[in-house]
């Protein structure tokens, strides 16, 4: 297998030739761009260019292997041609100005001086936020961070929960507390919250899911996996220990078949115990901050339609598990 200079790749980035590396190999994807399920652009956005941090976070393990032929593997990169990367953070300034779009709170001036430096030390979900911020990379955050357009709708999702008061009660016997609840009428979990199917968890930790199913495993608490989760739900669920339960979030593919395919797939998991479906996402939104960032999350098509025709589902590309 020879040695490819990054000069070389840097000839093969359109349609009629697209190279990129992934994991230090040069791979030959362009007979695969058209079947691509998240559309050729994604792909050539990074043509010619090391695509392994934007490829390596939203596709489970064994996706290349399993969607290109051994001959697409064309050889090593010369390391030695490769360009430096230059590293970037979110500032604290980048923040204010994005909370300041939303309509978010700036906080106490003394607020913005501390900087947790671990989880541990993070007093309320403002702390971790703050120590994400330092931590994630910038695509990371902005994929995170962001929502559609001018992030009105998010401004008031939080201002709505913070009209919801706790109703306080007095002589009553607090000595014994259960927060435990029960789902569906025979689960029992131990916390009266769960974690939200939000997808691609690898962008922040290469655990991605399945660290987050340990956690939710430690405290009890449930785990709806999305859709677009960045490892497969096989991995996810491997290691959840008898008597966890979990969701799967469901995008109706224009395909129905494929929609069929994966429910039967997660029918095999016995840990999974009911389908969360997402009906809001018959087209994609437009994520300002994933679009300032470059990230690749901004352009992925949607992946669901209400309807399906026999030219939606030949002309629309579909988002993959993993993307």
């Amino acid at each position: 297998m020879r040695t490819i200079p990054y000069a070389e790749v840097q000839l093969h980035k359109s349609a009629s030739s697209c190279w990129v590396i992934l994991y230090n190999q040069v791979w030959d994807v362009t007979s695969f761009l058209s079947s691509h399920p998240g559309g050729t652009k994604i792909i050539l956005q990074l043509a010619g260019t090391d695509a392994t941090s934007e490829y390596d976070p939203v596709h489970p393990e064994g996706t290349l292997e399993s969607s290109l032929p051994t001959e697409a593997l064309l050889g090593h990169i010369d390391l030695a041609t490769m360009p430096k990367e230059e590293a970037v953070e979110v500032g604290r300034e980048v923040v204010k100005q994005a909370k300041a779009e939303a309509g978010g709170k700036q906080g106490h001036p003394q607020d913005d001086e501390w900087k947790p430096e671990t989880v541990e030390q993070c007093l309320n979900l403002d702390d971790i936020e703050r120590l994400a911020t330092r931590k994630l990379s910038k695509k990371a955050w902005s994929y995170y961070f962001s929502a559609g357009d001018d992030l009105h709708t998010k401004s008031h999702n939080n201002t709505a929960y913070r009209q919801i008061l706790l109703r306080p009660r007095i002589f009553i016997d607090c000595t014994l507390c259960d927060p435990s609840i029960s789902l569906l009428g025979k689960y029992k979990l131990q916390v009266p919250f769960f974690v939200s199917p939000a997808a691609m968890a690898r962008l922040g930790h290469p655990d991605g899911e399945a660290g987050i199913a340990r956690a939710a495993a430690k405290y009890g608490a449930l785990q709806i996996i999305s859709n677009n989760a960045s490892q497969t739900p096989e991995q996810i669920v491997a290691n959840a220990p008898p008597g966890q339960i979990f969701g799967w979030q469901l995008y109706v593919q224009t395909t129905r078949s494929k929609s069929e395919a994966m429910l039967a797939r997660i029918h095999a998991l016995p840990s999974i115990k009911f389908i969360c479906l997402t009906l809001d996402a018959p087209v994609p939104g437009k994520r300002e901050h994933d679009e300032r960032s470059s990230n690749v999350a901004a352009s992925l098509p949607s992946p669901s339609a209400l309807t399906s025709t026999p030219d939606s589902a030949e002309s629309r590309a579909e988002t993959a598990a993993g993307g």
